[in-house]
């Protein structure tokens, strides 16, 4: 890093494109460096710093706009349920419908349990 703990433009391209690739092999090569510097800034407590902070609002935007989307989602699969022709169609939306309840369930009692826990530590 620079002295100022800055990123270079070589850096913050390498950012993008580790958002924007599956692999480190093709991020490299799209942010122009070898996948070996691309490693050694993936070590770099600011690089990964930046790199962490860059994904999680990525995985913010597609939070929003997966929540915005719900109930259109949602009016989907129940109208499929209701008025598919096919019944494997019905019964494969009826099994999302149950899946995504199951998990909407197990998720708000996770995060219950979480906060308790987190309260005790406090």
């Amino acid at each position: 890093m620079t002295e100022n703990d800055t990123l270079t433009r070589k850096q913050i391209k390498g950012i993008a494109a580790l958002l924007a690739h599956q692999t480190v092999t093709e991020a490299a090569k799209d942010a122009g460096v070898s996948e070996k510097t691309l490693y050694r800034w993936m070590q770099d407590e600011t690089f990964s710093a930046e790199l962490r902070a860059a994904a999680t609002k990525t995985i913010d935007g597609m939070v929003r706009r997966l929540t915005a989307g719900r109930d259109v989602a949602l009016d989907t699969i129940y109208n499929l349920i209701l008025y598919a022709k096919s019944d494997n169609v019905q019964r494969l939306a009826a099994k999302d419908w149950f899946e995504i309840l199951h998990r909407t369930i197990e998720l708000d009692e996770i995060e219950k349990r979480l906060t308790v826990l987190e309260e005790k530590i406090k």
